[in-house]
């Protein structure tokens, strides 16, 4: 009779609401089996969607936040899906709570994400450019709003730089030059909140998700990819 060997492995994973990975780590290594070596730590970067940070004990004792919590999970969904219909009446449906003190800055953001995503998800379909770059604008403005409650709202920063960023596509700006202080009013903010971002996060997701098309359409002479 052979003998036969059987190896089995123990995987268990957890989620720490930490601002770094080496604080992860510290927290993992309180538990004795990990200095010991019985288990094997490796550690990855999880992102959950901004200002969605949870507290469920306070969840339950606030419907209001409760309820904004349910609405982004349904912005999120719409985007995924496209439903452009579905992200305006979302927008719409976050105006109760736009002066929520201990949430304000988060509910202009996704107010401001919801229509920055519809005006994206609409290059592709009949919009005329004004249906989109009145989206775009409306997006802006909850983003600025966003900003004016939370100065150093890195997401908010970005979403207002690329809602400018496509109003110049949209506008043509790009392709004509003949417009040039045009082309500076648009071009000198958003230039500016990429700047902030990239000082604040510069591994921070949304950003790079926004700087990598922004730079491979960007012409050479103005430090895009190279032709």
């Amino acid at each position: 009779m052979r003998g036969v060997i059987i190896e089995a492995a123990l995987v268990l994973a957890f989620i720490f609401g930490t601002s770094s990975t080496e604080e992860a780590r510290a927290l993992v290594n309180t538990d004795p089996v990990v200095p010991a070596g019985r288990l094997t730590v490796d550690l990855y970067q999880w992102y959950t969607p901004v200002g969605l940070r949870v507290d469920l004990e306070r969840v339950s004792a606030d419907p209001a936040r409760e309820r904004v919590v349910g609405i982004v999970s349904q912005i999120q969904q719409a985007d995924y899906e496209g439903d452009r219909t579905a992200l305006n009446q979302l927008y719409d449906q976050l105006v109760p709570f736009v002066d929520e003190p201990e949430v304000a800055s988060r509910v202009r953001y996704w107010r401001g994400f919801a229509k920055w995503r519809r005006a994206i998800n609409g290059f592709g379909e009949t919009p005329t450019p004004k249906d989109l770059s009145e989206d775009l604008t409306e997006a802006e403005s909850e983003f600025d709003a966003a900003l004016q409650r939370d100065p150093g709202f890195v997401d908010a920063k970005v979403g207002a730089a690329s809602c400018l960023f496509n109003r110049l596509f949209l506008e043509g700006v790009f392709k004509n030059e003949k417009d040039p202080q045009r082309l500076r009013e648009i071009l000198a903010p958003a230039s500016l909140l990429l700047k902030d971002a990239k000082t604040l996060a510069p591994d921070n997701p949304r950003l790079l998700w926004v700087v990598g098309p922004n730079q491979w359409n960007t012409p050479p002479e103005r430090g895009g990819r190279p032709r």
